[in-house]
């Protein structure tokens, strides 16, 4: 639906949906996505004869998550290769501490009532909150740096779709900390002490996490279907900052004749199609509602275009008007007036008009910038692909004699993620742009008329 344009039950042709998968970018990652989620059901079948595989489907995993990456808001950024990384780290810290949340809960039902030890339960605890201490600061880190790429201002986070459904995410997560810390702190703790009343609470509390978590992702699924707030923000400035068109200066005349004001308003008093308009009033004001017949004969006083007439009709309140096209040129023009009325003489004057081109076009709202928010972009991605690479290292520290555990491999991933963004960077900070030059680039529309001056001090004998 989103890659045709269309509604999401209206038919598509077998065509379109042909040159989607084939020849779109969207189409191709979604080819790629299937055959690895086929591949990915093989891994798990043969995962039942050894275990081992499940390590397989966990990187295979990742890459299928990469695939959503590349075709997210992250891809369309200037400095793409930081932003899909940093948005494929935070799709896999949020698959591993919310997958890891679903498998909690599986594990705890079946451990409370085989043993009445509620040590294993304490163990089951610390290991799942070591690694989710890793991946929340990953979630944190991540999703800081997504929302300085894609909403970038306190308006576009009040004042946009985008930035109300981050909100909305933020406060989901918020009570999603404040249990995984309870539970870390009070719910270990009492386990350890052997209390048996903290094995019900924690599996009410990790079912609260998952009712969370779901909210969470309901959020995330409408900010992939919008526009990010940042580029909204940046539209709206921009319509703003055009001017509008200036307003039709109508052109008004007034004669008296015959005991009779004589008013021709022509609005909006351009070359092309004008409303003309002619108000009678006595001397006293009062409108003037009895013309049998009001004749508007036009002649260019300039060129020989012929003549050409139009009958106003009346309006009330001694208006007559009438629409037409009749001044086709710039120029003086000569707007003869014939006005008929009952039993008295006809009255005819002339108005002579100066009529000019309508204003010029203006110029589309130029579109928004895709650069990052801040102007330090690079000093900023350097910052966080140090924090980032930090805690990876910091991380692998505190378990360094058991690299398959979870912790670990996360670790590894922020590591990477962290010189990724390292590597952006330096990238960004030396890559030096005159701003003079962008902004005196001239790139005209396909097609637009240019107009050009010339000026020079020699005389020419025409």
């Amino acid at each position: 639906s989103q890659a045709t344009g269309n509604a999401i039950f209206s038919p598509i042709s077998q065509t379109v949906l042909k040159q989607i998968v084939m020849e779109t970018r969207f189409g191709r990652l979604w080819l790629a996505r299937m055959g690895l989620w086929g591949v990915m059901g093989v891994i798990l079948w043969l995962a039942k004869q050894d275990r081992r595989f499940y390590w397989n489907g966990l990187i295979l995993g990742g890459v299928i998550l990469l695939t959503h990456s590349l075709f997210s808001h992250a891809s369309a950024a200037q400095e793409q290769t930081a932003a899909v990384a940093a948005d494929w780290l935070h799709l896999l810290a949020s698959a591993l501490w919310l997958g890891g949340l679903v498998q909690f809960i599986n594990v705890l039902g079946p451990l409370r009532r085989s043993s009445t030890n509620t040590d294993q339960l304490a163990a089951l605890v610390g290991y799942f909150s070591n690694m989710a201490r890793v991946t929340v600061m990953g979630l944190i880190l991540t999703g800081s740096y997504a929302a300085w790429l894609q909403v970038g201002s306190v308006d576009g986070l009040f004042d946009t779709y985008y930035g109300q459904a981050l909100l909305v995410k933020i406060l989901l997560i918020l009570p999603l900390l404040g249990i995984a810390g309870f539970n870390l702190i009070l719910t270990q703790r009492g386990l350890q002490r052997g209390q048996r009343i903290w094995a019900g609470r924690l599996q009410g509390l990790i079912g609260i996490e998952i009712a969370l978590a779901i909210g969470v992702l309901a959020a995330v699924g409408v900010m992939t279907a919008i526009a990010p707030a940042r580029g909204v923000i940046e539209l709206r400035e921009a319509q703003a900052s055009v001017q509008t068109e200036p307003p039709a200066d109508p052109i008004v005349e007034t004669q008296t004749a015959d005991a009779m004001n004589i008013q021709l308003d022509i609005s909006p008093g351009y070359v092309g199609e004008n409303t003309f308009s002619v108000r009678l009033t006595d001397l006293n004001g009062s409108p003037i509602e009895d013309a049998s017949l009001i004749r508007l004969r036009f002649e260019n006083r300039a060129e020989n275009l012929g003549r050409s007439e139009l009958n106003p009709t009346h309006q009330g309140d001694g208006v007559y008007s009438v629409a037409g096209s009749n001044l086709s040129t710039p120029g003086d023009w000569q707007i003869r007036v014939n006005i008929q009325r009952p039993n008295v003489y006809d009255t005819v004057l002339d108005f002579n008009p100066q009529v000019n081109l309508p204003p010029a076009p203006l110029a589309p709202p130029p579109p928004p910038d895709t650069s990052a928010p801040l102007s330090h972009q690079g000093i900023a991605l350097l910052l966080i692909g140090l924090a980032v690479a930090g805690l990876g290292g910091w991380a692998i520290g505190q378990n360094r004699r058991q690299w398959l555990r979870g912790e670990n491999l996360v670790g590894a991933g922020l590591v990477m993620v962290g010189i990724i963004l390292l590597v952006s960077g330096a990238i960004v900070s030396t890559d030096i742009v005159e701003p003079s030059t962008k902004a005196s680039a001239f790139h005209p529309a396909p097609g637009a008329p240019i107009r050009m001056i010339f000026t020079s001090s020699v005389d020419y004998p025409y």
